[in-house]
């Protein structure tokens, strides 16, 4: 209870911060929170916050974390933790390495190009990580630029393999199970919540590629995650109508909801396979 307690109260420790110096220690200690080992629903509960509650409180300093993530990412992925095969020294040389560089992107406030990123040379878990960690609301294009621009690399991920063997000739798919079921909670909560008008591109580019799927890719994962989407999109909006406590904005998520589903028909009518028509329907629930 105690660490849930402290986890929830971390803005308010920017609140008291008196100078530039305790805002970087505070920085710092945010970035070590988002790289912990939590387990899958601990970690849930702090990207909840941040993105919630932390950004609502101190938009400027969430966005130089949201970067630095970002900025580790690409640093853990050509710095791969190493395995107890390897002597202490050298363990302890590459924690050490990696602390200096959680300290070094905390004061650090230079910006990232965006177009660069992707999964080859970024670590995959730590950007969908970033990606769901973003406000629905959206306070800076540029986070809106980063879904645009990661979320074709998710859709063309799913097309791959998961590789459970060591031959590593074999391009594999570099999002598991956690990260692409995550991105799929927070893409339904942001079309739900989002502007239609920046929603609307999401839910195409999501969209468009389960009409090029053959008629039985009902099992094909990458379709599996677009309708799941959807799904989840239709079950938030079923479940916060039947609230005791509606959500504030509720009315204007029944309002989106209308006009994400009749842009999802005008896409799926001139198409042959005529996908999602389960989803679309509502016939599942």
């Amino acid at each position: 209870m105690e660490k849930e307690i402290a986890l929830s109260s971390l803005h308010c420790l920017f609140t008291d911060a008196t100078n530039e110096k305790n805002k970087n220690e505070f920085i710092t200690l945010m970035l070590h929170i988002l790289l912990a080992p939590f387990n899958d629903h601990e970690m849930k509960e702090v990207i909840t916050y941040v993105r919630n509650v932390f950004f609502l409180h101190h938009p400027i300093e969430a966005k130089r974390i949201w970067v630095g993530l970002i900025k580790y990412a690409k640093f853990k992925k050509s710095n791969p933790r190493l395995s107890h095969q390897h002597d202490q020294k050298e363990i302890d040389n590459a924690l050490k390495k990696e602390g200096e560089f959680v300290d070094a992107i905390a004061i650090d406030t230079t910006s990232i190009d965006l177009l660069e990123i992707n999964f080859e040379d970024y670590e995959a878990y730590l950007l969908a990580r970033a990606f769901v960690m973003v406000p629905y609301n959206l306070l800076d294009n540029e986070y809106y630029q980063f879904i645009k621009h990661l979320l074709p690399q998710v859709l063309e991920d799913l097309k791959l393999d998961e590789n459970y063997s060591f031959n590593r000739n074999k391009k594999e798919r570099n999002l598991h199970h956690e990260s692409t079921l995550a991105i799929e909670i927070y893409i339904a909560g942001f079309l739900l919540n989002g502007d239609p008008q920046l929603s609307k591109p999401i839910l195409k580019i999501l969209a468009t590629p389960a009409l090029e799927l053959p008629m039985n890719a009902d099992r094909d994962d990458l379709y599996k995650f677009i309708a799941q989407t959807l799904n989840y999109v239709v079950l938030n909006l079923f479940d916060n109508g039947n609230s005791n406590s509606k959500p504030s904005n509720y009315k204007e998520q029944v309002a989106n909801f209308w006009q994400l589903w009749e842009m999802l028909y005008s896409l799926v009518l001139p198409s042959t396979q005529k996908p999602f028509i389960v989803e679309y329907t509502l016939s599942s629930f």
